[in-house]
């Protein structure tokens, strides 16, 4: 008997989870709404005879009692879909039309002459601090070449006292000094040759991106499609849905996005264009 409770449950609640039959359900009652409002809500001395017969006499109608509600369904199950969809489609042609509008506007704004003026300034400025840093490290390699070569000067005599007295103990202390002065003196000048090669080696790279952003900024056809770029791959949206494949193609050959598993994203050129674009739109 349980098993035949459990089996009528749940043919009961297949039928009222389908979309067919709930929508079915929710039309009768809206063609209906007579029989539930008189069953629970109206009294049998207000209406004079029992409530079974009122409602046999006054909704016996076909069109009401099933034409009615089976019209219903088919026009909601097949309309409501399509305006759906055609919201959807609305929605996408809008953003599709944002979009552009953004990009027709930002296409026309170009950098003014004195900001322009003032990044190649920014330019020489780091070009010549790099200068003055790299001259005054190559006066410290100059010194310790110098005290190197002293070092070593100073080892030769050391060695020829050590010859005329004959390796005293003396001699051997002054040796020892001099031999300990010419290692540091040697790793000193290892490590400054090492940094001073290290930061050459960041500020050309700083300078050289410095350079090609200001490139890109000038190239006004690539340029305006950049907060585009950046605002789909941000909101993880496809760029092909937005952009042609040749603006695409182009930030992809300038290392400025990457595609990986079908995903863009921002190299790390193009996060440090991303950081300048920012503070000039700023």
């Amino acid at each position: 008997m349980e098993e035949f409770y459990k089996s009528i449950k749940a043919i009961l609640y297949e039928r009222i989870s389908s979309p067919f039959y709930g929508t079915l359900i929710l039309s009768w009652l809206i063609w209906n709404w007579k029989v539930p409002y008189v069953t629970f809500f109206v009294n049998t001395a207000d209406i004079k005879i029992d409530k079974i017969t009122y409602i046999i006499q006054n909704c016996n109608g076909s069109l009401c009692l099933i034409w009615g509600p089976i019209l219903s369904t088919a026009i909601l199950l097949t309309i409501f879909p399509l305006i759906t969809n055609g919201a959807y489609w609305v929605t996408l042609k809008y953003d599709q039309w944002r979009i552009n509008q953004r990009n027709t506007i930002e296409k026309k704004q170009r950098l003014t002459v004195e900001q322009s003026n003032q990044l190649r300034l920014q330019i020489r400025s780091m070009a010549d601090d790099l200068e003055r840093i790299i001259a005054k490290k190559e006066e410290e390699v100059k010194a310790l070449t110098y005290e190197r070569d002293e070092a070593l000067q100073n080892r030769r005599d050391d060695e020829e006292i050590n010859r005329l007295k004959d390796y005293s103990k003396k001699s051997d202390e002054v040796r020892d000094s001099y031999m300990n002065k010419l290692v540091i003196a040697e790793e000193r000048l290892i490590k400054v040759e090492t940094e001073l090669k290290r930061y050459k080696d960041e500020n050309r790279k700083k300078i050289d991106l410095e350079n090609e952003f200001l490139e890109f900024q000038n190239d006004e056809k690539y340029f305006s499609y950049f907060d585009s770029i950046t605002d789909c791959i941000q909101r993880e949206v496809s760029l092909s849905q937005y952009l042609s494949n040749e603006i695409i193609n182009y930030y992809i050959a300038n290392d400025i996005i990457t595609k990986i598993n079908n995903k863009y994203d921002l190299t790390d050129k193009g996060k440090y264009f991303l950081k300048k674009y920012v503070k000039i739109k700023g």
